[in-house]
């Protein structure tokens, strides 16, 4: 009622009860409430702030958490619009030590890539587009299941190109991500949104080749470094860069070499560390 009503001063009292006593997660409380706020066109961030801290600070002895009720709301952020919404209630899953869904990750898709556009195959820092818009580049030895990422986290099956054999990615694939209506998941087909979201959210993904194919040849492979250090380097607008390893196997030689280009170009961006392969992974490992 008091959602509908739209009246979160008046719904903190309540959840302080709830909480003070251990009745519940959470989740449990703040996920409706937020999520009929959002609903209503209200930005209910001092609240989202809120459900965070009472995650971080849940007891032990309290309830499992449940996906449920960041799904629910990640829905209503959607309906709403609200992308400072989603990440606020993204920390509030992290901060709850949840267990990932298929369900939360589908959710998470359709709020941050929205719409997937096909820019450029660069084989040089000259083919590559402006840098007006922020990026975020995936590194990896050849074979780690850097491609099967990229789909997975854009939510499409077709993004980039998936191969059972190493090698494949020859070039800088770049993507542009929420910039307008073409799709690539719709073919070439136009879809405008009625009312546009504010911010857009709008990134490029750079699908970086693989490295340490042996049937490249050496030539490539030093063409393929330079390339990469220039644009780690002098790539301004670039903010990220996800480096993929096989947990299966750990770190590797090319690995290695990989921090040690990154290291050199001097990029100052985040350095994100992503292991890959964890379901195919045996039971004794």
């Amino acid at each position: 009622a008091l959602c509908r009503a739209a009246a979160p001063k008046a719904c903190v009292p309540l959840i302080e009860d709830v909480i003070k006593e251990g009745i519940a997660r959470p989740g449990r409380i703040y996920g409706p409430i937020i999520a009929g706020l959002l609903d209503k066109r209200r930005r209910p961030y001092d609240l989202l702030r809120d459900w965070v801290q009472a995650e971080a600070s849940t007891a032990e002895n309290c309830e499992a958490p449940s996906h449920i009720p960041f799904v629910r709301a990640l829905e209503a952020c959607r309906r709403s619009k609200d992308i400072e919404a989603a990440y606020l209630v993204l920390d509030a899953f992290d901060a709850s030590r949840c267990e990932d869904h298929a369900d939360l990750s589908r959710e998470i898709s359709s709020i941050f890539a929205r719409s997937v556009r096909f820019i450029v195959g660069a084989v040089s820092s000259k083919q590559l587009p402006s840098t007006d818009v922020k990026e975020v580049a995936f590194v990896g030895r050849s074979n780690v299941g850097k491609s099967s990422l990229v789909n997975m986290f854009l939510g499409r099956t077709k993004a980039a190109y998936v191969s059972k054999k190493p090698g494949k990615t020859r070039q800088f694939n770049v993507f542009d991500v929420n910039s307008a209506s073409v799709d690539s998941r719709r073919a070439s087909s136009v879809v405008d949104e009625a009312s546009p979201w504010s911010p857009s959210g709008r990134f490029r993904l750079v699908d970086v080749p693989g490295s340490g194919y042996a049937k490249v040849s050496t030539d490539a492979r030093d063409e393929w470094k330079v390339f990469l250090r220039e644009y780690l380097s002098t790539r301004a607008n670039l903010q990220a860069v996800c480096h993929l390893i096989d947990s299966r196997v750990g770190i590797q030689k090319t690995d290695l070499e990989l921090f040690e280009l990154i290291g050199e170009s001097g990029f100052a961006g985040d350095v994100i560390i992503v292991l890959t392969k964890v379901d195919k992974k045996s039971a004794r490992a």
